[in-house]
């Protein structure tokens, strides 16, 4: 099966998977000024972790997680899945596609858009009807402002 090359641009993964055959290629981005090739860097900070605490809980050598950090390295699903589960706390979850720079992946959640999702997820069914009202009542009429300032 072909999928249409739309599609890959809708898919926030698309970098790294290849979806008609399955087959799991490496994300390397080479490191320049502007931004880093991913940021794990980040999250770590975010997190409270050194490199040597970060291997351990990935299951990796620290030597391997340095290639990656410094981009010498790419980044695979393995080491994405393994990172992502490291760096996740109860509090902050972080997924494999977190992973990747702001600049390649726009679907990234920022911290108001976490919060609403993680509100969502925690409500119950009455809640989650009266939060899908909301949106859709909202959404059209941001819409239609939008149309009518151009």
């Amino acid at each position: 099966m072909t999928l249409p090359k739309w599609l890959y641009s809708t898919l926030p993964l698309w970098q790294y998977a290849n979806m008609e055959t399955a087959r799991i290629g490496y994300y390397r981005l080479v490191a320049n000024d502007d931004e880093p090739p991913h940021r794990i860097e980040e999250l770590m900070e975010a997190a409270g972790l050194n490199q040597a605490e970060l291997a351990r809980r990935a299951n990796v050598t620290a030597s391997s997680l340095n290639k990656v950090i410094k981009g010498t390295r790419g980044l695979d699903l393995d080491w994405m899945i393994r990172l992502a589960r490291a760096l996740s706390t109860e509090e902050a979850p972080v997924s494999p596609a977190d992973l990747l720079p702001r600049s390649v992946n726009p679907w990234l959640l920022d911290e108001e858009e976490r919060a609403l999702i993680d509100a969502r997820r925690h409500a119950d069914q009455a809640q989650r009807e009266t939060f899908k009202r909301v949106a859709e009542a909202v959404l059209p009429f941001r819409e239609r402002k939008q149309e009518d300032a151009a």
